[in-house]
């Protein structure tokens, strides 16, 4: 019995905030409504560390591809490196160790950065950019000083370039050319940078930032806003918060901290980073309210650093600056209900965030004509209807992906009017923020009392009374309907929330979710697992009714090749990041009966030569037999079977998944990856899993796109102690002369330069 014909404005998402004025406030399509972050603090994009908010790593610090943290010196010339068998930064030699205007000397250098085994530095000072192999330390180019021209130019003129600040992003490093507000990009291999655009003005930027997706995100920082650009100079939009953008990029690893600001900057150097090999960024990163993440944990999960790579101690916990402002105000755009005299009814609120110490106040204010933004904000205060106060609790409970665990309704105060202003008013302790994801304004009100004799509502006051007292029961029954109108999305994997009900309808397919997968992954293989059982979902029918019905047809088919190899993909997909269509031909699966396609020399039917077929004999088995077989390292002990019939026994029943060793880093990993085929291969067959290593052996693994993978030469570290979190069924690395060749990378071979050095063959090589 739910009123028909009421409607509702939307707020937050996509659909846009309609913001007539924000005061301290956050305006994000993501992250909705949020106090804004102090311009000075942490979380600011002017902050004081260079980290913009902390969504990248301050200016002059750098990590290579195997985890290596470079350091730019502050008040020290030069550049540093970690050394992991050390657990002390080193100094890189001939680099910047000495200031000048000299090749491999320093003059203010500002910032670095890594792509493609090269360490960019721009040296301000000298109005210049080196670039050094980071192999041999070797120079590889050097730009600058040039003018607007392109043309070549001393450091002092007025008319110098003015490299100020470098990124790497996918390979390839961007310049920030602040004098005329340029961008150029350099490709590693090639000698000349690429200027991608230029804006408008001199002076206009002063840092350089990309995200995940490969967009420019360039600071004004007299204005406290960042403009963003595609790679083709095409403006995308600007945004004055970090935290509306900070879902675009990877968190860094590490934060800069200090008490105040006469003390030092600090950093701490987690434990996943400091060792010889396989380091890698892991757990959760260090945040505004805990820059020093592992570190300030006990015991310390790393080591703390100054600016300058020296060791510091463990300083005791302490206060930091604030990171939000106490308070901020946000007032809507006039919602147009087009109706005379509309009764406004109700408004949800979608609550993203309420940390204990926090506070959300709404209000609401309804006039028959428009008013101006200027005649809204002189209003009174008495003027608006209180409508809703909600206070963040120190032990409040909120279920995690429970619906409507964060959702609130209360019914709107105001009187009669045609237009109405919504204003938010946001509050906390600086230290952390309530977030409103969303808002819906419903309208008009028709209420239970219309279903009521006239004479209720014969008088202003009793209709008024009778709508609020109404209203209860209203709000529970129409919450009731929705749920019923809407039960249909509890059995759509796209529209299904997340949390229990998610589970709930994975347990009707029998599928069982990872625990440590966030929602979008569970997701993910829900929909992947209905199509593989069941087939794709068609809709039917004229424009009166639509019928929703699967075609069987189209289903991979549980337990098939195919379809195992399907739902492996999900998985992959969701433990690495890949795509399906990343993923290439991979993972392959192998059935044995294709194994099983051996010669047999001697007999007249299978014993014909080519193809490619492998020949069949003992050591396909390993048996050990007297006077056959019987040789020293290839033998296996097998009491099992006949050996008259291995050919046919060794293969049944069995399949083999092949997978690039890279995808599975540990064993989690593969024990991971074990269960999902556990769960959906046949269950009377068995399967091995080879996780492929880049490497070509012949006879052994040489398989294209099944067992060998062909790249760039695999990386190893000397010295490196044995990874006790490898797969187990990852095969050995780093043997030499196996898969190891001692050489240097191809950007550091010897060139050809006049002198004594210069003799073919030896160390110099003609191309």
């Amino acid at each position: 019995m739910r009123a028909q014909g009421q409607t509702f404005f939307p707020l937050g998402g996509h659909s846009g905030w309609r913001t007539a004025r924000a005061t301290e406030v956050s305006v994000g399509e993501r992250a909705g409504l949020r106090l804004a972050a102090d311009p000075a603090g942490p979380l600011g994009l002017t902050s004081a560390d260079g980290s913009l908010g902390g969504i990248v790593l301050p200016p002059g610090m750098a990590f290579d591809a195997e985890g290596t943290l470079y350091l730019l010196g502050q008040t020290r010339p030069g550049v540093r490196r970690f050394d992991a068998e050390r657990r002390a930064f080193v100094p890189l030699p001939a680099v910047g160790a000495e200031q000048g205007a000299d090749v491999r000397q320093f003059s203010s250098p500002s910032s670095i950065a890594i792509a493609g085994h090269s360490l960019y530095v721009t040296d301000l000072g000298n109005r210049r950019v080196q670039v050094f192999a980071l192999g041999t330390l070797a120079v590889r180019h050097v730009w600058g000083p040039w003018d607007a021209e392109g043309r070549r130019t001393h450091a002092q003129d007025p008319a110098a370039w003015k490299p100020l600040d470098i990124a790497a992003h996918g390979g390839n490093a961007y310049l920030l050319d602040a004098r005329y507000s340029r961008v150029y990009m350099h490709r590693p291999g090639t000698d000349d940078l690429q200027l991608l655009f230029e804006g408008r003005g001199a002076d206009r930027w002063r840092r350089l930032a990309l995200d995940r997706e490969g967009r420019i995100y360039l600071l004004k920082a007299e204005e406290g806003r960042l403009e963003i650009y595609d790679r083709e100079g095409r403006y995308l939009g600007t945004t004055t918060e970090a935290g509306d953008i900070a879902e675009r990029f990877d968190p860094p690893p590490l934060r800069l901290s200090r008490r105040n600001e006469k003390e030092p900057w600090r950093f701490c150097l987690p434990e996943s980073l400091l060792r010889p090999c396989d380091r890698r960024a892991t757990g959760e990163p260090p945040t505004g309210v805990a820059p020093l993440g592992a570190c300030a944990s006990q015991p310390p999960g790393g080591l703390i650093f100054d600016r300058e790579g020296e060791r510091v101690r463990r300083a005791e916990p302490h206060t930091g600056p604030k990171l939000y402002a106490a308070s901020g105000e946000w007032l809507s755009e006039p919602l147009d209900s087009q109706i005379y005299r509309c009764q406004w009814h109700r408004i949800e609120l979608q609550l993203g965030a309420l940390p204990a110490g926090t506070r959300a106040e709404l209000f609401t204010y309804t006039a028959a004509q428009p008013l101006t933004r200027a005649e809204v904000a002189g209003l009174s205060e008495k003027l608006w209807s209180k409508g809703y106060v909600v206070t963040g609790q120190l032990a409040r409970p909120l279920p995690a992906g429970e619906r409507g665990a964060d959702a609130h309704e209360f019914l709107v105060q105001s009187r009669e009017g045609q237009y109405l202003w919504l204003k938010v008013k946001l509050s906390g302790d600086g230290y952390d923020t309530p977030a409103i994801v969303s808002v819906r304004v419903h309208y008009p009100r028709e209420s239970y009392l219309g279903y009521l004799p006239a004479v209720y509502s014969s008088d202003d006051e009793s209709r008024w009374f009778l709508e609020h007292f109404l209203s209860i029961f209203q709000t529970e029954w129409d919450a009731l309907e929705t749920r019923i109108e809407e039960v249909a999305a509890l059995f759509d994997p796209k529209a299904v929330p997340e949390g229990k009900l998610l589970e709930w309808l994975a347990s009707w397919l029998a599928l069982p979710l990872e625990g440590t997968w966030n929602g979008a992954q569970k997701r993910r293989l829900l929909e992947a697992a209905s199509a593989i059982y069941f087939g794709r979902w068609k809709v039917t029918g004229g424009n009166d009714e639509c019928l929703t019905e699967i075609e069987p047809e189209t289903a991979t088919r549980r337990g098939t090749r195919e379809g195992v190899r399907r739902f492996l993909q999900i998985y992959l997909e969701n433990m690495t990041g890949l795509s399906v269509d990343a993923q290439g031909s991979y993972p392959q699966i192998v059935e044995g009966f294709r194994e099983r396609q051996r010669l047999l020399l001697g007999l007249e039917d299978v014993a014909a030569l080519g193809g490619g077929t492998a020949l069949w004999g003992a050591s396909a088995v390993g048996r050990l037999r007297l006077d056959e077989f019987a040789r020293e390292g290839e033998v296996r002990l097998v009491s099992t079977g006949d050996p008259e019939r291995d050919l046919f026994h060794e293969f049944a029943h069995r399949f083999r998944v092949f997978v690039p060793s890279a995808w599975v880093r540990t064993k989690s990993d593969e024990e991971m990856l074990r269960r999902a085929l556990n769960a959906e291969k046949p269950a009377h067959t068995s399967f091995d899993l080879c996780l492929v290593e880049p490497r070509f052996r012949v006879g052994l693994q040489s398989t294209i796109g099944v067992d060998t993978v062909i790249g760039a030469h695999p990386l190893a570290q000397l010295a490196c102690h044995h990874d006790l979190d490898a797969p187990p069924s990852r095969p050995p690395r780093n043997r030499l002369g196996y898969d190891l060749v001692l050489g240097a990378p191809a950007g550091d071979l010897p060139t050809f330069r006049v002198g004594r050095e210069t003799r073919a063959g030896a160390g110099t090589i003609l191309s």
